[in-house]
């Protein structure tokens, strides 16, 4: 009801919150404890909004809807031609369905007759949950009876005499607003059932015909008793059964009214007299081997009905046997059973409708368990494809998966990023391995956070290098800005990690470099294929690196050019680049509108500086490429420790 009323996110947040789950607490032909059944149905009103009531309401109405999907609409229908016929029938669907399932306790429904309106009065075992029969009522009416009806609780009482199990009544009024059946007829009333009997008594004759010996053994089932409840007169095969069973004595000593669940009391039958009724026996039965006596519970189901002269109450019932093992387990055969007794054929039916029933219960656990393992299948392919996606492009990964070939592809404009990490040599001499290993892991967690908020794609990491691009392979037009973006996210956040080591005192400082132009792009492997970069581009963007300044990031001008409107830059003049001569670089500063005073200062320390290249001497006394040289113009290198020459540069 759930999933079609509302979605599955809705079903799985009432899941999460009740704490159930969704194959184990919820297949078919199996029943479970009213504990999850109301914390379900409390969880269900405060996830969607809708008090418990109309929730139940709107489960009744739901109800008839799955039942009918279910193939029970013929059953209903047969209930009755209306309404109120198929409410006075309504327990006797109920006691066919208990010979199935054994572990149902279904309320009762009396049904009298109110005039205008029909009167019912519901009986159940559990409480609060008679609107889910008036959402049913009001659905079969609807559906089955073409009837629109208006139905009121008027009543609720929760006192009962001792003996019923029955803890909540309510008295429901049906009034019929619009009505496109043929016929419809009341519900029967007791005057009704008292003309009937004139009528038997008129076609039995002026003088009974049979005498009590016939009649017990005609009907072997049958109670007669007073308003004392004593028996006044019983079937052959229950004093057969059981010798407690004779006139005289009292119906208390010898039975117990299982269906409905009244008290052994002559009014409170009469209240329920149009519902079937189950009584129960002890059959004293003696072992063949051991010859000890075992008890046996055996139970009859009938009607009972009311004789006004003589007041009293009369049951004609039969052998209520679901199936041949129960026959066995109790010691009953078919000779116990008359011939006329349908009994006989539902015990066959149903001996075949258990054995049914069996392999539906182990086809639902198994496909419960299927769903269940599909369901962890899924989790993990979902794992292993966000793994691999991490590794390959998805496009690039899903052809690959298909067989596909993945052919080489170029692209005329691109935004290629290196990054790397300011004094890392000196940082892995001076720190144990393990730790140089999650200082990188916690700034590229951080890098890798700013691709998927930047919408630029990982090419590759190694060492303490980190390279990203923009416009592939997903083309873009605002690539350059997207890694510009990238670029200054991974500046702010590499000043929030610390040092590997004995430099764990100071924060980790970054270069950065950006160029923009065509590559070409191809997968290249098999055992481990790699999402590769191709092209002068690459190279550009990783000597704008290598020739970067730590905290800033440096960019060459076809970068610039397409930055410029949206991102302030600082021109850094022109330096030579080793294999490319000379170049006109930027530093980039920040976005646009942001507060860049800092960058602004960083930058003007570094303008017009050369740095180093091994094919041609520095001309700065700043200079040289790397780690320890930058840092031993800052701090005369010969004269202060590693540690303190590190600790300056980042």
């Amino acid at each position: 009801m759930v999933l079609e009323k509302f979605d599955e996110k809705t079903w799985a947040k009432i899941l999460l919150t009740a704490e159930l789950d969704d194959y184990e607490d919820f297949q078919l032909l199996k029943g479970y404890p009213d504990r999850k059944t109301f914390l379900l149905i409390e969880t269900i009103s405060k996830v969607v909004g809708i008090e418990v009531p109309a929730l139940l309401e709107l489960y009744g109405e739901y109800f008839l809807t799955y039942a009918i999907r279910m193939n029970f609409a013929s059953m209903i229908r047969s209930l009755g031609d209306d309404l109120s016929t198929f409410i006075v029938n309504l327990d006797s669907l109920h006691n066919l369905l208990q010979l199935t399932y054994t572990e149902m306790v279904p309320p009762s429904f009396l049904g009298e007759s109110g005039g205008p309106v029909m009167l019912v009065t519901y009986n159940s075992t559990r409480r609060g949950l008679y609107p889910i029969a008036v959402g049913l009522l009001r659905a079969v009416a609807a559906q089955i009876y073409n009837q629109v009806v208006e139905i009121v609780a008027k009543k609720t009482n929760t006192e009962f005499p001792e003996g019923t199990a029955y803890v909540e009544q309510v008295l429901l009024e049906i009034r019929v607003v619009s009505d496109s059946a043929d016929s419809p007829s009341p519900l029967p009333s007791r005057s009704i059932e008292q003309e009937s009997e004139g009528i038997l008594a008129e076609c039995a004759g002026p003088q009974p015909l049979l005498s009590n010996a016939q009649l017990t053994s005609l009907l072997p089932y049958h109670l007669v008793l007073d308003r004392q409840m004593r028996i006044v007169q019983c079937g052959r095969k229950l004093r057969q059964f059981n010798s407690g069973i004779r006139p005289g004595a009292a119906f208390g000593e010898a039975f117990s009214i299982a269906n409905p669940l009244v008290g052994a009391e002559f009014a409170e039958i009469l209240r329920f007299i149009n519902s079937a009724f189950t009584l129960a026996f002890r059959r004293l039965h003696t072992l063949e081997q051991s010859k000890q006596v075992v008890p046996r519970t055996i139970f009859v189901k009938g009607q009972m009905r009311h004789l006004a002269e003589p007041d009293l109450l009369v049951f004609l019932g039969s052998l209520r046997v679901a199936n041949l093992d129960q026959m066995q387990q109790d010691s009953l055969y078919m000779s116990d059973i008359p011939l006329f007794d349908v009994t006989r054929e539902l015990i066959t039916i149903n001996q075949q409708q258990k054995a049914d029933h069996t392999i539906n219960q182990k086809l639902n656990e198994a496909t419960a368990q299927l769903s269940k393992t599909t369901q962890a299948l899924n989790a993990e392919k979902r794992k292993t494809d966000n793994l691999l996606y991490q590794m390959l492009p998805k496009r690039v990964a899903e052809s690959l998966r298909n067989g596909e070939r993945v052919d080489a592809e170029k692209f005329s404009m691109v935004t290629v990023l290196f990054s790397d990490i300011v004094g890392f040599t000196d940082i892995c001499s001076g720190s144990p391995p393990e730790e140089v290993v999650s200082m990188l892991n916690s700034i590229f967690t951080k890098f890798d956070k700013h691709t998927e908020v930047n919408q630029v794609y990982k090419v590759e990491t190694i060492g303490d290098a980190y390279m990203v691009v923009g416009g592939c392979p997903d083309r873009t037009e605002d690539h350059a800005q997207r890694v510009a973006d990238q670029g200054l996210d991974m500046l702010a956040s590499s000043r929030l990690v610390r040092a590997a080591g004995s430099y764990k005192d100071c924060s980790i400082r970054i270069r950065v470099g950006m160029h923009s132009g065509p590559v070409v792009t191809g997968v290249v492997g098999e055992k481990m294929p790699r999402f590769c970069l191709f092209g002068d581009t690459v190279n550009t963007a990783s000597r704008m690196e290598s020739h970067g300044c730590p905290g800033l990031v440096h960019m060459s001008e076809p970068s610039y050019l397409l930055v410029k409107d949206s991102h302030v830059t600082e021109p850094r003049g022109k330096i030579y680049v080793k294999g490319k001569g000379e170049m006109r670089t930027y530093f980039l500063l920040g976005r646009a509108g942001a507060d860049c005073r800092v960058a602004m200062e960083t930058a003007a320390e570094w303008k017009n500086v050369q740095t180093w290249d091994e094919n041609k001497p520095s001309t700065s006394s700043a200079g040289a490429n790397g780690d320890t040289s930058l840092a031993s113009a800052a701090a005369e290198a010969a004269e202060i420790p590693t540690r303190t020459r590190i600790c300056h540069l980042l």
